[in-house]
């Protein structure tokens, strides 16, 4: 017999409870839920110039982990049972949203409202600068391209 922490209860679901997720405006595509997913049903990725977050619902048991992790609480998860009409197979819930080109190498990287966020953020802690405003739109490989460049230079 498996043993649970005390206080939670465990059920056995029957196979047509499912749920359904809503993800409203305030997602920033941080991939808090893709990296938190236990089940490995959430993705991203880059289609033309939008972020792309993708929940595999075939796949997805409706635990909550999504919603819990979500540090801007855009993820709503709904349980509820099969209406009509309705299949394990629902497909997916595609999120878009407007992206940021890297200034070096012109690929999406981020997306518009993530960049925000942290401009918002930094606001508080640092003056804008030039330097750190061109760092924030450049993308991760050519920042570590830019600090090889730094370290190479500074060889003897």
């Amino acid at each position: 017999m498996t043993s649970f922490p005390p206080g939670i209860l465990y059920l056995p679901l029957s196979k047509a409870y499912r749920g359904r997720i809503e993800v409203d405006e305030r997602c920033i595509g941080c991939d808090a839920c893709a990296r938190g997913c236990p089940l490995g049903v959430i993705s991203s990725g880059y289609e033309d110039l939008f972020k792309v977050i993708r929940f595999h619902l075939a796949g997805c048991t409706f635990c909550t982990r999504c919603a819990q992790i979500c540090p801007t609480h855009a993820i709503t998860v709904v349980q509820e049972e099969f209406g009509e009409g309705m299949t394990h197979e629902q497909g997916e819930l595609i999120v878009r949203l407007p992206a940021v080109r890297c200034i070096r190498c012109s690929r999406p990287f981020l997306s518009e409202a993530m960049l925000e966020q942290m401009k918002r953020d930094l606001a508080t802690k640092l003056p804008m600068e030039e330097e750190v405003f061109s760092y924030l739109y450049t993308c991760p490989q050519c920042k570590r391209w830019r600090e090889g460049v730094r370290m190479a230079l500074s060889l003897p």
